[in-house]
Formats: C-alpha cells, sequence, structure tokens
C-alpha cells in the first residue's frame, strides 16, 4: 500500500513539472524579455537658454516722514490766535499759532526809548571829549549804558519771536492740540509738521549681499491690500553691521506726490541688486530633487543624468550655476520614471 502512494506521490510531482515546462509554449502565456523588448520612454524637452536675470532682495522696511517735528511753545503765554489748518500743507516759515505778545511789547518800547536816549548821550560825550570839556571816562560809561540796553533790546526780541510759532520747512500739519486762550508753557505740543513728499524708507539686507549693497540702487516699494507701485532709490547705508541681525541698515527715498503713503506704513520692498546677462535659465520642474539636484539631459537619443547647481529663481525657471549649458535639452516631462542611459522618444508640442 505504501509503495503505491509513493509511486503515486511521484507521478503526480512528475506531471506537475511537465504542466510548468509547457506554460510558456501555451498562446498568451509568454514572459517577455523587459530589457530587450523595453520600448523608448516619450519626454519633452527644454532647450536650456541664456538670458538676462535680474538679481533682487525681497525686504520688509518702514516708510518715515522726510522731515518731522513736533511744533511746541518756548515760552509761558495764553494763545492768541490759532492760523494753522489741521491735515493741510503749510510753506516754511508760515505763521501758525500767535501767543499773547502785550507785556513783551511794552518792554520792548521802553528799552527802545531808553536806547534812543543812550544814543543821544553817547553822541553828546563824544562831542564833548573833543573839545576837552567831559572825561574818558565819562563818555566810556555813556558808551557802555548804549551797548546793555542794546543787547536787552536783542533779548527782548527773541522773546517777541517765541511768540509766533512758525513752520520750520514744507510740510503736512497734524491736529492740533491746543486752542485759542489755552496757557501754554515752555515744551507744551501745539501740533505735528511731517514732510511726506518725498518720503524715507527704512529696511535691512543679509550681511552676505554688502558689496552689491550701494548707494544708488532702485528699488520697488508695495504696501499690504494694495497693487500700487512706488519707485525709489538708497541715498545711505549704514557704514556698521548689526551683530544681533547679521544684517545692514538701509535708507532710501520714495517719490510720494499724491500723498498715498503715510509715515510709520509697513512696506514691502523689492530691491534690485544688479543683472546677470548670461544667466543659464530652465524651467523648475525639470529638477529632480535629492541631497543633490540633478536634470536629465538628451544626449544621442538618451538620458543622461546630471548633477546640477541652483541659483535664483523665478515664478517657474531657475538659474543653473553649473552642470548645464545653454543650448542642452533637457527633459521636463517624464522626469520620474526615466532612468540614466535609456533611449527617449521626443514629443511634439502636440503629442500625447
Amino acid at each position: 500500500m505504501k509503495g503505491w502512494l509513493k509511486r503515486g506521490a511521484w507521478i503526480l510531482g512528475l506531471l506537475v513539472l511537465l504542466v510548468i515546462l509547457a506554460i510558456p509554449r501555451i498562446p498568451g502565456f509568454e514572459t517577455p524579455d523587459t530589457e530587450t523588448e523595453r520600448t523608448a520612454a516619450p519626454v519633452r524637452v527644454f532647450e536650456a537658454e541664456s538670458s538676462s536675470l535680474e538679481r533682487s532682495l525681497r525686504l520688509t522696511g518702514t516708510l518715515r516722514a522726510d522731515e518731522s517735528a513736533e511744533i511746541r511753545a518756548e515760552i509761558t503765554a495764553k494763545v492768541k490766535e490759532i492760523l494753522l489748518a489741521e491735515g493741510e500743507p503749510v510753506r516754511k516759515g508760515d505763521l501758525l499759532v500767535k501767543l499773547e505778545d502785550e507785556d513783551v511789547r511794552a518792554d520792548l518800547e521802553q528799552v527802545e526809548a531808553n536806547l534812543e536816549f543812550a544814543l543821544r548821550e553817547e553822541e553828546r560825550q563824544r562831542r564833548l571829549i573833543v573839545t576837552g570839556s567831559t572825561t574818558e571816562r565819562l563818555f566810556e560809561e555813556a558808551a557802555n549804558r548804549r551797548r546793555v540796553l542794546e543787547a536787552n533790546k536783542r533779548s527782548i526780541e527773541t522773546r517777541l519771536a517765541k511768540t509766533e510759532l512758525r513752520a520750520p520747512f514744507d510740510g503736512v500739519i497734524g491736529l492740533r492740540d491746543v486752542s485759542p486762550g489755552s496757557l501754554v508753557q515752555p515744551d507744551t505740543r501745539v501740533a505735528s509738521l511731517r514732510k511726506i513728499d518725498p518720503l524715507k524708507i527704512d529696511f535691512s539686507a543679509p550681511e552676505r549681499y554688502l558689496a552689491d549693497l550701494r548707494v544708488g540702487l532702485p528699488f520697488e516699494v508695495t504696501l499690504a491690500g494694495s497693487d500700487a507701485t512706488y519707485s525709489g532709490s538708497v541715498y545711505a547705508r549704514e557704514p556698521a553691521i548689526d551683530s544681533d541681525t547679521r544684517t545692514v541698515r538701509l535708507r532710501g527715498r520714495v517719490e510720494n506726490p499724491e500723498g498715498r503713503l503715510l509715515p510709520g506704513a509697513f512696506a514691502q520692498v523689492h530691491l534690485t541688486l544688479g543683472h546677470d546677462d548670461e544667466a543659464i535659465l530652465i524651467p523648475s520642474v525639470a529638477i529632480i530633487p535629492g541631497q543633490e539636484s540633478s536634470v536629465f539631459v538628451i544626449d544621442n537619443g538618451r538620458a543622461q543624468r546630471r548633477t546640477v547647481d541652483l541659483g535664483r529663481r523665478t515664478r517657474d525657471k531657475v538659474q543653473i550655476l553649473n552642470g548645464i549649458e545653454a543650448g542642452d535639452t533637457v527633459v521636463i516631462a517624464g522626469v520620474q520614471s526615466l532612468r540614466d542611459g535609456e533611449e527617449v522618444t521626443i514629443l511634439g508640442p502636440d503629442e500625447t
């Protein structure tokens, strides 16, 4: 019985082996050699081009008034008249606020009268000293009284000038803090004055760009929530690097003829450092990410993988610093399934 079982198992195994050997000969069960029968991979390509590429930085900055001052009283007096209009432009020297000056004018009239008498007395002593009718000492005393009164007059005129608060430069008046009849004291704030055309803008750039940061660099300014663009240029650079932020502080001017920009606003700054006239650019989709970026280049109908160094990026392209040259054909579609050395078929614009 056991012999029959062993013989049956042997026969069954032989039949299974025969079936396995016969399968490749059955139509529909052939196993093709994938290496020898693999068709050329279809790809789309782009010819690397040499073109001008702007070197620029995207930074943030703060707008500042070109000139700014707080209009303040320098003496204790009552406000007699307010001539400024809040929010309106003024010219340098315009009278903004007039303080009461009656007591100062009275002092001025008195000293002017005394000075007139002192001048006549000095002149009289000068004539007498020529004839020998007076002494040198009396003449010097008369001249000294005249000089003292002239000094007093200048002091009173200075006090009188301080009763008139005038604009120190062209600008726009802010909101006032006093009213007619208010008693102001030294350092009392009356209003603010700011020159807002042009405006200054302060921003900082990383120290690694120090060699490119110079006076005269152009930039464009935009504000959040607005599509408007304003042009300006750098006019000054801080002669030191901030040791905490490792940045260099720059200051520029922005034209603001319509007054749409306001001091204190946060702004985006597009600073142009220069242009690379022979930059190699290819579409970003051609880049194969990894520890080292690479691309596929078509060489004699086959894909050749090359390591590349990346530079600046635009919206849809990237600069190649090393690895390919202008005129090289770079794969931009079909990259992920492509293998180094594989034969390729280049698809036309309308092929899929």
